[in-house]
């Protein structure tokens, strides 16, 4: 990468893309990452085979936004990057809130006391429903360091801020 900025662009187009060889390729060799939940992961390949698990389940659906909060030149060939993250994953129905397991329940029509009738019950299931998602806010600390491969992450740290 030629600049910080593009590798934090370039980490949130991996993440979209669900590409963790794209991912894989932001990162030094000797790499460090320390995950929301306090995993630390001491290489290149860990972390991208941690991250490759994570897009392979829960996150398979995920959609992360960042902005470069802070980023500042230690040295020629190192700077420290703050990102504010913002990411969206989808619920699966089975795991939503008040999700009935394999139950399907008339809705009772407003003031009368018998389910909806067959055909408006149909009517509604096919209406395709807004997915359910879960929202997490972190904020990640880079590392970056210039080599020969131009700028690529030494060492990230993303810290949860809120999730609901």
């Amino acid at each position: 990468m030629e600049t910080p900025e593009a590798v934090v662009a370039a980490f949130q187009d991996a993440w979209n893309a669900h590409d963790m060889t794209a991912l894989e390729g932001l990162f030094r060799d000797r790499a460090d990452f320390v995950n929301v939940h306090g995993l630390w992961w001491r290489d290149r390949e860990t972390i991208a085979q941690r991250h490759r698990a994570a897009h392979a389940g829960p996150y398979a659906r995920s959609v992360l936004e960042g902005q470069l909060r802070s980023l500042e030149a230690l040295a020629p060939d190192l700077a420290l990057a703050q990102v504010d993250w913002r990411l969206q994953v989808p619920v699966p129905e089975s795991n939503a809130p008040g999700a009935a397991a394999g139950k399907k329940v008339g809705k009772k029509i407003a003031g009368g006391d018998s389910p909806r009738p067959q055909a408006e019950n149909q009517a509604a299931s096919q209406q395709t429903p807004e997915p359910k998602t879960r929202l997490s806010r972190s904020i990640m600390t880079l590392l970056l360091q210039r080599g020969d491969e131009g700028w690529r992450i030494r060492a990230a740290q993303n810290t949860e801020k809120s999730w609901r």
